[in-house]
């Protein structure tokens, strides 16, 4: 979170033109954190950072911020330590937005079953509505070039990925 009250206009300027911001690893710990008054037009809902010792930074931390001028209702559906979903209600859709955050030394495989049980349950509470998330997965990838370029027709996305990393870890 620090590092958004240091950006300079540039930064602040591409960061205005966006409706929807989703960030991970915001270190912040406090329930009681405000936004840089240049995004004082935007609704925030967060979930804590772990600061698990006296000194030095906490870890994760997770922020969506949402422009106040989009004609939409937002809620929290879901938030535990490692996501933050948010449903969002338009005059004709309904959306549901998410950020993860997933630590290096995390129970990888309990985590991601805990996810799929949670999409399971979107898909049970609010039907066949859209479902977006991202964020930090720490997941080493190596070299691999796992996405199908079929998914990608009719987009302006590839499939195919470089890396200099050659680990993998996931």
């Amino acid at each position: 979170m620090g590092a958004l009250y240091r950006v300079d206009s540039v930064e602040i300027q591409n960061l205005l033109n966006l409706d929807i911001i989703c960030l991970c690893e915001t270190w912040v710990h406090s329930d009681d954190f405000s936004v840089p008054s240049f995004l004082s037009d935007y609704n925030a809902y967060c979930v804590k950072a772990d600061k698990t010792f006296r000194r030095g930074r906490a870890s994760g931390g997770l922020l969506i911020l949402i422009k106040k001028a989009l004609k939409l209702q937002a809620k929290i559906i879901s938030t535990c330590n490692v996501w933050l979903f948010l449903l969002l209600e338009f005059a004709n859709d309904v959306l549901i937005l998410g950020t993860v955050y997933l630590k290096p030394d995390i129970a990888f495989d309990v985590i991601i079953q805990d996810l799929n049980r949670e999409l399971i349950d979107f898909r049970l509470n609010y039907g066949e509505c859209g479902i977006i998330f991202g964020g930090d997965f720490n997941s080493r990838l190596g070299e691999s070039n796992i996405l199908d370029n079929d998914i990608f027709e009719g987009t302006c996305f590839k499939g195919c990925r470089q890396s200099a990393d050659k680990e993998v870890n996931r």
